[in-house]
């Protein structure tokens, strides 16, 4: 299911709102320091959830693509393939925080934590609408995916959450002894800082664009 400018920009307003609201649940409930390790809070699965009924909500509204003849390759079980695909990118994801310098031996829970944050916000957005290979793609491109209007916006996202992340995980190592330094507190929450503006990011070039396209249109007449 892919999504038209307009469900895109109403995608990037909920899920604007959504990260806010969370951010604000966690402060309130005294949980924002507790995020590191997914056993002790629901953030990840609340994360999961609010993708999920997103991803389903647009399908009400969203065009569906003209369904193509069943072949051998259709019939195999998507789920699986998808499952499996996940997976592995929470795999590499936390792959990536121990060369960057992530504790191996010591916190295998809060790597995994931030391996499963940055697979939910970074991945599985763009394997609900586009599908597995195309999530793939999005998390091993190392610039925007050419030709392809309806990957680039998923990129974006992906290119402000990563960028989040690693900034907030810069102030792990300084030695201010602040509760927000522990691994990986500050980089889930760059991470969801980073989704947020690139929502944003979205959301205002989309309405400039707009207002940009009515000015000449105006002036035509």
């Amino acid at each position: 299911m892919s999504l038209n400018p307009q469900c895109m920009a109403i995608n990037n307003v909920v899920s604007c709102c959504y990260v806010a609201l969370t951010i604000l649940w966690l402060k309130s409930t005294s949980s924002l320091y507790q995020i590191g390790d997914f056993r002790e809070t629901y953030l990840q699965s609340f994360l999961i959830t609010a993708e999920v009924l997103k991803y389903l909500a647009f399908g009400f509204y969203a065009p569906s693509a003209p369904k193509k003849p069943d072949s051998k390759d259709s019939k195999r079980p998507g789920w699986f393939k998808s499952t499996f695909t996940i997976l592995s990118e929470v795999l590499t994801f936390y792959i990536v925080a121990v060369l960057f310098g992530a504790p191996f031996l010591s916190k295998q829970h809060e790597n995994l934590t931030f391996a499963i944050t940055m697979t939910v916000l970074v991945v599985l957005p763009c394997c609900l609408y586009m599908g597995t290979d195309k999530s793939v793609v999005v998390l091993l491109s190392l610039i925007s995916p050419a030709g392809n209007d309806q990957l680039k916006p998923f990129f974006r996202i992906s290119q402000f959450t990563c960028l989040g992340a690693w900034l907030g995980a810069i102030v792990v190592p300084l030695d201010w002894n602040k509760p927000y330094q522990v691994w990986p507190i500050p980089a889930i929450l760059g991470a969801l800082a980073g989704y947020f503006f690139g929502h944003l990011f979205l959301l205002s070039t989309y309405l400039l664009q707009k207002k940009f396209t009515k000015r000449t249109l105006k002036s035509q007449c």
